[in-house]
């Protein structure tokens, strides 16, 4: 990145901001809540992680299995599950990632889950089930609607460990989640208070990267990357904020132990768009800027002689 570049960034931020305001007016106005709750969460390490294959299951086990989850949360979850699929809204990709394309609320979508044939595609069909079952017309809330994705996903995993899955294969299953909330923790501790600081500010100079450094605990080399990262790309990439902060939510509502029945519950509250009652459940008492503490830099870490598969 030249000198030139640097210090166009502002207005390059400037104009991304234009576009959250529209396109995601959660980020835009709640940014500084964002930055408090992610600001400073530890970034997990990559020791101790485990390292193999994910044991075989077909497509059609990996629908039963996640039929039988959803199930037990509620049997209209498991019949919408076995409806998309028969249907064929339910399709599976060996070159997509799972997601959704098309509209939920008008009801023109399909749930695509990228083919592993491993439990990680069950995992897949319960996140984006949840998708299905808690948005409507009224909520189109990103970050909630992850936080019960990924608050699925957790329990899903228990429920494996239930049916005899062994601790080696949820630990693979687990980094799969790790992966992707380190990436983008690190690229929103760095890139979130210059977004703020040209919100509320609107300034034209950037500090230098020693200045940076001082706010965000980050390197001036390691800036100078991500600064660098943002400059190559064609969008801003925050929208990864609700992964990051789905997971951070997640993690402080099973930290209280939750049921399934739970679980269906802030989905209903969800779904209803009850989204005072949905953050009480969630989040409790609990302040914003404490939140981090339920993810530890080991979230993702195992000790892999006690995983050694048999």
């Amino acid at each position: 990145m030249t000198r030139e570049h640097y210090f166009k960034i502002p207005a390059k931020i400037n104009n991304y901001l234009k576009q959250i305001e529209i396109q995601d007016p959660f980020l835009f106005e709640f940014m500084d809540q964002v930055y408090m709750i992610i600001k400073d969460a530890k970034i997990p390490v990559a020791t101790g992680q485990v390292h193999g294959c994910l044991p075989y299951i077909s497509v059609e086990e990996s629908i039963l299995l996640a039929a039988e989850f959803l199930g037990r949360c509620d049997e209209s979850y498991q019949h919408q599950l076995l409806k998309e699929y028969k249907e064929g809204k339910l399709q599976f990709s060996k070159t997509k990632k799972s997601s959704i394309l098309g509209s939920i609320v008008k009801g023109n979508y399909k749930i695509i889950i990228r083919k592993t044939n491993t439990i990680i595609q069950a995992q897949d069909i319960v996140h984006e089930m949840f998708h299905c079952l808690n948005l409507n017309n009224y909520i189109m809330n990103r970050v909630f609607t992850e936080t019960v994705s990924i608050i699925a996903e957790l329990m899903f995993q228990d429920f494996l460990r239930e049916k005899g899955y062994k601790e080696y294969d949820i630990s693979l299953l687990q980094q799969y989640r790790g992966l992707m909330y380190t990436d983008n923790l690190k690229y929103l501790q760095v890139m979130l208070p210059l977004f703020l600081e040209q919100k509320e500010s609107n300034k034209k100079v950037m500090d230098s990267y020693d200045s940076l450094a001082k706010k965000t605990n980050f390197s001036p080399k390691e800036i100078k990357i991500y600064l660098t990262y943002f400059w190559n790309k064609t969008n801003h990439n925050l929208d990864t904020y609700k992964y990051t902060l789905g997971y951070i939510l997640a993690k402080t509502f099973i930290n209280g132990n939750p049921t399934l029945e739970n679980l269906k519950e802030i989905n209903e509250l969800l779904h209803n768009n009850d989204i005072v009652k949905f953050q009480e459940k969630v989040i409790g008492k609990h302040k914003l800027e404490e939140l981090h503490k339920y993810v530890t830099e080991k979230d993702f870490c195992y000790q892999p002689k006690q995983y050694i598969k048999k």
